[in-house]
């Protein structure tokens, strides 16, 4: 495989080039099919994708948790981040903590 390695590493060369095999695969088994249509995943993608993009687990703190309790945690983290949004107010993190 030649490609612009000052545009592309291997890993996204070698994908490109897979979704152009599958393209064209698509287009020859199917002349009339829309490029919108080809499916250019396989089905190992979609599960390394989901598994990747799903990766959310969140450890909990031992014991009882509150509303509060993560709110508080939050603000200490990132105090400047919009915890609530409104029409008319945003309130930051470290601003709703502190009410």
């Amino acid at each position: 495989l030649e490609y612009a390695t000052d545009l592309f590493d291997a890993p996204t060369a070698a994908l490109l080039a897979a979704h152009l095999d599958r393209t064209l695969r698509a287009a020859a088994a199917d002349p009339g099919v829309r490029i919108g249509d080809v499916d250019l995943l396989t089905d190992a993608d979609r599960l390394r994708l989901g598994a990747a993009y799903n990766d959310t687990a969140t450890v909990l703190p031992e014991g009882p948790d509150t509303v509060h309790g993560r709110i508080a945690r939050r603000a200490a983290r990132t105090p400047g981040a919009p915890a609530l949004v409104t029409d008319d107010e945003t309130v930051a993190y470290g601003g709703l903590d502190a009410r």
